[in-house]
């Protein structure tokens, strides 16, 4: 439906004129000048309004200002028609009959969305209590039948969407009937008690005003939370990418005998795009980046940066190589790394929990771990290794904090629940080059699995549901030999935090599957303190490592949570960041965990 049309539908003729040709409203005296038509075409898709807005928000209001910034002085830089779009362009529906349209606004804001009041809506006191404590007010207003064209929830951050409530047009009328959602993910519900309000969160109705209760009831989508936020969104990164490579990280996404992926980071217009490396002494190859923008408009002073990607195969086994990004003429710093060993020798690698919180902290343990143990061939952490997954800021801090380290040894990552936002880990994925050999119907990247050595490394996705994981480790287990089979995965199995935090579904799911399979170290994170159990089979200890895995948790970064005792704890402690040095020589494994100052804080071996 054209903007015009969907005006006319919902909105009195005056007001919809009004919008389509003026706009009015109250904007702060203080506000930047609104654009006029003629400088911003009108956009007819809400992300592109959204968008436009975003990138003239950046042009036109210092960075000083963006802290401060209001709704209505983001409101008073859209031109008619992208003001006309976030007054209608966030839902619609049909109803079948006159209808008054309750929409019931979330209480993460104080500010209703401009249009409502536009549009000839009026606070109601017909409010519902959703999620044990969140007071939604409901404003109202009756329309004819037809379609419904509703605007955005807010324009800040952090701000649910509304829910709706179709009543009857007046006392003793038919009950409208709601068909044709859009966007066609949200559902037709009864207002009623434990009614969800969103069809992809589990927020339920705790109560309703009676006037409300057992009339149909449109789920929105929670994940558009922040689908038009302009006010809050915008933060500095005080790592902007520049001409030169940074934030360079070695991984792995193939062989790890033959291959070895490197990526980092340019400005773009850079010209390092390419790769020189050659065996220690040899001669010098050159290769070209496969080269991805990545657009975060949320970084008012970075919002496009480059990630640059080369996956080098067909290298020699237990080989040192060196290599330096540039341009083809000029060449920058120098480093290096060692493709992994035949299977049967000995090696070593550094396990952390969580980083998240506080990584500047984080980064002097990850370089004190290379400092004490640079013989560990690569780190391994167990997700959450930022706090804001969807914030490219927070990833410039984590790979600022890495540098020294992760450019000289590989990291195998995890995701973690910080890592998802909405349910995607776009900025994970992006980041990151690694093995595409996970379950069928699961973003690649998320679940893979990797030899090195005589080892087999298994990495699970813990915010997935397990079972669509247990197929695919039954038979990446079962058709190992490796000596060694370690999991690695976020949320624990097995936690000693205060109400028992471990997992049950996945601990049903795949603790089987470990134990059938001879798994020796699972590695775990989320939970902040220090945790090692007695080998378990069957949720009960047994005798012997070689009867079930043992679970290990750990922490990296400051935040910190407490913990209780339980029958499967063999150590324990809280308030220390740690990490954990796993030698592997053959038939034996030597585990040690410590502390920033050296401090050895655990200890155990196992012998095949």
């Amino acid at each position: 439906m054209a903007i015009r049309t969907a005006l006319h539908v919902l909105i009195p003729g005056t007001l919809a004129l009004a919008l389509l040709t003026a706009c009015s409203g109250a904007t702060d005296s203080a506000a930047p000048a609104p654009v006029a038509e003629a400088q911003a075409p009108v956009a007819t898709g809400l992300a592109d309004v959204v968008d436009a807005l975003r990138t003239r928000i950046i042009e036109q209001v210092s960075p000083d200002a963006l802290e401060a910034l209001t709704p209505d002085q983001a409101l008073a830089l859209a031109s008619d028609g992208e003001r006309a779009v976030l007054s209608t362009g966030f839902l619609r529906f049909t109803v079948d009959a006159p209808a008054t349209v309750h929409v019931l606004l979330s209480p993460d804001s104080d500010i209703a969305p401009f249009w409502l009041a536009e549009q000839g809506f009026v606070p109601s006191g017909q409010d519902a209590l959703v999620d044990g404590d969140d007071d939604f007010r409901g404003w109202s207003r009756q329309v004819p039948a037809g379609e419904v064209a509703l605007g955005v929830p807010s324009l800040e951050t952090g701000v649910k969407p509304y829910f709706v409530v179709v009543g009857p047009s007046a006392d003793g009328g038919p009950q409208p009937q709601i068909s044709a959602p859009w966007p066609d993910t949200m559902g037709v519900a009864t207002a009623t008690v434990d009614a969800r309000v969103f069809t992809d969160d589990t927020d339920e109705l705790d109560a309703i005003d009676p006037a409300l209760a057992g009339l149909p009831l449109l789920q929105t989508l929670e994940k558009r939370e922040d689908e038009s936020a302009l006010v809050g969104y915008f933060r500095a990164t005080p790592y902007p990418a520049g001409t030169d490579a940074d934030h360079v990280v070695l991984t792995w996404a193939d062989d790890t005998a033959t291959s070895q992926s490197i990526q980092w980071r340019t400005a773009p217009g850079s010209a390092q795009t390419q790769l020189r490396y050659a065996v220690e002494g040899g001669e010098a190859v050159v290769v070209t980046a496969d080269s991805v923008e990545l657009h975060t408009p949320d970084v008012a002073n970075d919002p496009k940066a480059m990630r640059h990607t080369v996956a080098l195969t067909g290298l020699e086994p237990g080989t040192s190589y060196r290599y330096a990004i540039g341009d083809g003429e000029r060449w920058g710093e120098e480093r290096g790394f060692t493709t992994g060993p035949a299977a049967g020798e000995a090696f070593s690698f550094i396990y952390m929990g969580d980083a998240q919180v506080g990584l500047d902290t984080w980064g002097e343990l990850v370089r004190t771990a290379h400092a004490q143990y640079p013989q560990a061939a690569f780190h391994v952490m167990a997700g959450d290794l930022v706090n804001w997954g969807e914030r490219r800021d927070d990833w410039d801090l984590f790979f600022e904090n890495a540098r020294g380290v992760f450019d000289n040894r590989p990291l195998v990552p995890v995701i973690g629940n910080h890592e998802v936002d909405q349910g995607r880990a776009e900025l994970y994925v992006d980041q990151f080059d690694l093995p595409r050999n996970g379950p069928e119907g699961i973003e690649p990247e998320r679940v893979y699995a990797m030899e090195y050595g005589n080892a087999l490394f298994v990495v699970l996705d813990s915010n997935l549901e397990p079972e669509s994981q247990v197929e695919w480790l039954d038979a990446t287990l079962g058709a190992s030999d490796a000596t060694w089979k370690f999991v690695v995965y976020h949320h624990p199995l097995y936690s000693p935090r205060p109400g028992d935090r471990g997992q049950p579904e996945q601990k049903a799911a795949w603790a089987p599957v470990f134990e059938k399979h001879g798994v020796d170290l699972a590695l775990q994170g989320d939970d902040h303190a220090y945790l090692r159990t007695y080998p378990m089979r069957g949720d009960e200890v047994v005798g012997s490592p070689a009867e079930g895995p043992v679970y290990i948790m750990s922490v990296a970064g400051t935040k910190m949570y407490e913990q209780t005792d339980a029958p499967y704890v063999a150590k324990r402690f809280t308030d220390i960041a740690t990490y954990q040095v796993i030698d592997i020589d053959g038939g034996k494994l030597e585990y040690r965990s410590y502390d920033i100052d050296g401090t050895l804080m655990d200890a155990f071996s196992i012998a095949k």
